[in-house]
């Protein structure tokens, strides 16, 4: 079964309209299992009552989408399987630009991905599993002038390659060892007023040890050598500032990470887990100095602790029939150079804390639930080049009330109905902040209320 989510938009001006499918085809040929998915979609677009003025309003976008998928898995016996999974997804979206602004043209944008995974598993003992595999995949985003087609198309895409392999191993019936190492290369290149590209390849080993001590408990230890992939956004734009010409490298993110996991299950029902995360990162990404104004770059060593916890238990146990309590708290710790002023800073945009209350239920069954949620997180600062922008602390109290008692399921969802405002600092320099002293303060108070319906129809 599948759920779609159904949203309806009313437009003063325009009507548009969606028109999709999508299918499913399962086979069994022998020993192969295949499964082929299709899906398409065109919409948007809709016309202006003549009686509008086209200064009045933006024609919306029109757009096709297509998405094919091929999965197979082959188990030549019991203790083998292969399995193979490929797909294709691709949208064409035609932006009409504003009546309002001189020289906006129609722009056609494309947006593509596409992967292919092999991966094989087999048993060469009761206790032992041995994997290999390989993945690839490709992305595009294009954006092209439909008036003016003479014109440079931007392009961003990426290219991820990895082979790799690793095992499982029960030494004893409480003890359970993983490990394993990749080979990956990561590309990435942008294409616009001028070109750049850049790949990098990494092995990436990693290594986990699981142990059951007793009942309803599990410890476990984890370190890997850790690599993201480049953001193609950012490598855009610090290619389009000159790129290593004219500042600092701008590499993936890379280094090691050790953690250390314990889960209990506790009795009637309830249950607690708490994990403690150690980066040590080569490199991680900031804004930095490029060519005489600010991208993403590479600013060197950091180091990252993350502590989270997390408890739930039913309320069954109190009376309250159908009811739940859960709860999470996050705790963050880092140190990185500034790129602007050399000094040490914890990541920007971190939040030094995060927690979550979480109560709900169900009322009449299961046909009417609701839910009431309280958060709070600890203040956040963004470094830029020529400002620094404070959030403060916030807290507030949410929640959602659900009926479904047939194929379709509405929501009404409530964010912080109580609290949820935070004040936002932002100080201001003249150029660069490791030049001078602020030149001006902004202060204002940002509200975070929302409410949201939403229909949800079981197909």
């Amino acid at each position: 079964m599948h759920n779609e989510l159904a949203q309806v938009a009313v437009d003063a001006y325009t009507a548009p309209a969606t028109l999709g499918g999508r299918a499913q085809v399962g086979l069994k040929l022998g020993p192969v299992d295949a499964s082929l998915k299709a899906a398409m979609e065109r919409g948007g677009g809709g016309l202006v009552p003549a009686a509008e003025a086209w200064s009045a309003v933006n024609r919306p976008a029109e757009w096709t989408g297509d998405e094919v998928e091929l999965g197979a898995v082959w188990a030549p016996r019991p203790d083998a399987k292969v399995t193979l999974d490929a797909g294709d997804r691709a949208r064409q979206t035609l932006h009409y630009g504003s009546p309002l602004a001189n020289g906006a043209d129609d722009r056609m944008v494309t947006d593509q991905a596409q992967f292919v995974r092999l991966n094989a598993a087999t048993k060469p003992a009761q206790n032992l599993e041995v994997r290999v595999g390989g993945e690839a995949t490709k992305t595009l985003l294009e954006s092209q002038s439909v008036d003016a087609s003479d014109a440079p198309a931007t392009a961003l895409w990426t290219e991820v390659r990895r082979l790799f392999a690793g095992f499982t191993w029960k030494p004893a019936p409480k003890v359970t060892v993983e490990a394993g190492q990749s080979v990956q290369s990561l590309g990435v290149a942008w294409r616009g007023a001028g070109e750049a590209e850049a790949e990098n390849a990494y092995v990436t080993p990693q290594v986990a040890v699981t142990i059951t001590p007793w009942t309803n408990g599990k410890w476990r230890l984890a370190a890997e050598e850790a690599v993201s992939p480049l953001n193609p956004s950012q490598f855009a734009s610090y290619a389009q500032l000159g790129g290593s010409a004219a500042g600092p490298t701008l590499e993936p993110d890379q280094g090691w990470r050790y953690a250390v996991r314990y889960e209990q299950k506790l009795p009637l029902g309830m249950s607690v887990a708490a994990g403690l995360l150690n980066w040590r990162l080569n490199s991680i990404t900031e804004l930095g100095p490029v060519g005489g104004g600010e991208a993403p770059v590479s600013a060197g060593e950091a180091e990252k602790r993350k502590l989270d916890i997390n408890l739930s238990t039913p309320l069954e146990p109190m009376g309250l029939q159908g009811a739940s309590l859960s709860g999470q708290f996050v705790w963050q710790w880092s140190e990185v150079a500034d790129p602007f002023t050399g000094l040490q800073r914890s990541v920007s945009g971190e939040s030094p804390y995060q927690a979550q209350l979480k109560l709900a239920g169900d009322v009449y069954g299961r046909d009417l639930s609701w839910r009431l949620t309280a958060q709070a997180s600890g203040p956040q600062s963004i470094f830029q080049m020529a400002q620094v922008t404070t959030l403060s602390s916030t807290a507030g109290l949410g929640g959602a009330l659900t009926y479904g008692a047939g194929p379709v399921r509405v929501s009404l969802e409530l964010d912080n109905m109580l609290g949820g405002a935070r004040t936002v600092t932002e100080v201001q320099f003249a150029g660069s902040r490791a030049d001078g002293a602020p030149t001006g303060v902004n202060r204002r108070k940002d509200e975070a209320r929302a409410v949201r319906i939403a229909l949800k129809r079981r197909l």
